[in-house]
């Protein structure tokens, strides 16, 4: 039954990539072995294995990050520090579905220098994705910069191309969030060119997503749509890895894209499947910029009641979470919705916030770096600094 299990553990992580449906039959049948598996930690590891497939594909729950955090307790108790790193490479993981990007960065943290010592160079460009993503949740970008360009060179350098393109993309998503979309869209063109022949259907799905939110940003409409359309279509007949979270992005750009088109229909549709997804998630940062999507929307729409209900919730996140990429936009949103109601104190403390909130994603990046100057410059940016006319110049 041992072998059994570990065969079916060493299976689900290179189906991870690739395959949904094969990926969660391995650890369907795993988790059914468990229980008639004596040894407590064979049983651990597969209970760890199986907790990480389900968020992997379905998004965060309370139940397996529990069941994730038991596992990890009993890992640990071996004194393998190798087992034990590459479990907690996986558990970094969990705790960014979950939101908890600080404690998630520390066991990142915590991981990489015992999977150095091991040689594991796969699992260690594993925990260095996964730990960017915690900085760049935080709003740690200029961090995450330099970490995502040193282990892509890594990660390219020994011949692991899909990984290389992975943590590319993910700096390209950080562009997007920084509102800088013409660096992304190089490295989206760059993947779908070099992924094109190879199996990595999860890169070029995330680059059309990618392409398309960039393109709605850059206002090239039409590009922007066909990238869109591939993305869904893709994701439709071929889910891969993080197909919950790809897809918030996907509902957000034909958010903004029906929106920008006017077709107000299409933009509400398009905005609740976000903010349910997103609720059915448990992402609080993506909770929060789905509801400020809603917003949008309901504005659009001439729903003035409905919008303030919306905002409050989002504002509820961002005042009780850490969650930076989100918050400079609930926060002049909301500025917006008290300037037209008339209250000039609440509006002059939401601007100020806001206005601090951007101070800090811009600080976090060097001076000169491109990614930060064009974030400044930005219209959404500019719009929130020129409203804060108290405010001293970044």
């Amino acid at each position: 039954m041992e072998l059994q299990l570990l065969a079916l553990r060493h299976a689900m992580h290179p189906l991870a990539w690739f395959d949904k449906a094969r990926c969660l039959s391995a650890a369907q049948r795993a988790r059914a072995l468990c229980g008639r598996v004596d040894d407590p930690v064979a049983r651990a590891k597969a209970d760890m294995d199986c907790g990480f497939i389900r968020v992997w594909w379905n998004g965060w729950d309370a139940t397996t990050a529990e069941v994730c955090r038991n596992a990890l307790h009993t890992i640990r108790a071996t004194g393998d520090q190798h087992t034990f790193a590459v479990h907690l490479t996986d558990y970094t993981y969990v705790q960014w579905a979950g939101s908890e990007y600080r404690d998630g960065l520390a066991t990142a943290e915590r991981a990489l220098p015992l999977l150095v010592e091991a040689g594991d160079i796969v699992r260690y460009l594993d925990a260095q994705l996964f730990r960017c993503r915690h900085l760049i949740f935080l709003g740690e970008w200029g961090t995450a910069l330099a970490a995502i360009d040193e282990a892509a060179d890594l990660a390219a350098k020994n011949g692991h191309v899909r990984r290389a393109h992975t943590l590319r993309l993910t700096r390209a998503w950080l562009s997007w969030h920084a509102q800088a979309p013409e660096p992304a869209l190089i490295a989206c063109k760059t993947a779908l060119n070099d992924l094109a022949g190879m199996a990595a259907a999860a890169g070029v799905q995330v680059a059309h997503v990618l392409s398309g939110v960039c393109h709605v940003l850059a206002k090239n409409y039409q590009t922007a749509a066909d990238h869109l359309a591939n993305a869904q279509r893709l994701m439709d007949t071929d889910p891969v890895c993080w197909d919950w979270f790809w897809r918030l992005q996907l509902d957000w750009a034909w958010t903004e894209l029906r929106l920008a088109l006017g077709d107000l229909g299409e933009a509400r549709r398009a905005a609740d499947g976000l903010l349910q997804s997103s609720l059915n998630a448990g992402e609080k940062t993506w909770q929060a910029l789905g509801w400020n999507n809603a917003v949008t929307v309901s504005l659009a729409e001439g729903s003035t009641a409905r919008a303030e209900r919306e905002v409050h919730a989002a504002l509820s996140i961002v005042e009780e979470r850490e969650v930076p990429l989100a918050r400079w936009r609930v926060l002049a949103t909301a500025a917006d919705i008290c300037a037209a109601n008339g209250d000039a104190a609440r509006t002059a403390e939401l601007r100020a916030a806001s206005y601090y909130a951007v101070n800090q994603l811009a600080q976090s990046m060097k001076e000169g770096e491109p990614v930060r100057s064009a974030f400044l410059s930005s219209p959404a940016v500019t719009y929130s600094l020129r409203a804060e006319s108290s405010a001293p110049v970044i």
